[in-house]
């Protein structure tokens, strides 16, 4: 059999130095760099005159108060000696009704009975809103108080009857006396029970 020879198989043969005989098409190639130059121009062109314009100066408002005057009148005497009225009124002290005694005389102490958190804070909260002084709040000596608990000097035995009724609303009383040592920083102690 005679030796066959790679013409005779079909195959090209292949050889890195050979010349191909295919061709891109050049012009394809021209007009996308010329796509992408104009793309890349007009971006540059934009960031270049967007940078070159001036900003809009922003208008800030800023208010400003101006001055009213006011009319203070004060007290003058007239020629006569006589004393023209003010305007402006002053306080007078009024005299309070009999059996009615003020709340802001007396300081009291609210202090926890109850072993309840924030028992003695919350009665405080409700003295105050009814128009006491309460200088201190804390926890009694014990947690086995079950009703409130009011204390008054003797001194100020007038505010007892008041405590009581203002309590009451809310609170039930337990004992109530006007034995608290003078001794003591408050007018009134109110120990808190859990009922």
């Amino acid at each position: 059999m005679p030796a066959r020879t790679m013409e005779d198989t079909g195959f090209d043969t292949f050889s890195p130095y050979a010349k191909r005989s295919y061709k891109r098409p050049r012009g394809f190639l021209f007009v996308a760099i010329f796509i992408l130059l104009l793309f890349l121009l007009t971006f540059i062109g934009i960031r270049l005159l967007g940078a070159q314009q001036e900003p809009e100066e922003e208008v800030v408002v800023v208010p400003t108060l101006t001055p009213q005057p006011t009319i203070a009148p004060t007290e003058s005497i007239t020629p006569t000696g006589a004393k023209k009225p003010s305007l402006t009124p002053s306080p007078t002290k009024t005299a309070a009704k009999p059996g009615v005694v003020t709340k802001t005389g007396l300081t009291i102490a609210v202090l926890n009975g109850s072993g309840t958190a924030g028992a003695a804070k919350t009665v405080a909260a409700d003295l105050e809103a009814l128009g006491y002084t309460v200088s201190q709040t804390g926890n009694a000596d014990n947690f086995g108080y079950e009703k409130v608990s009011i204390s008054v000097k003797s001194a100020k035995k007038e505010y007892l009857q008041q405590l009581k009724n203002d309590l009451s609303a809310n609170y039930t009383i337990g004992s109530a006396s006007a034995t608290l040592s003078s001794s003591s920083e408050t007018d009134a102690i109110v120990i808190v029970g859990q009922e």
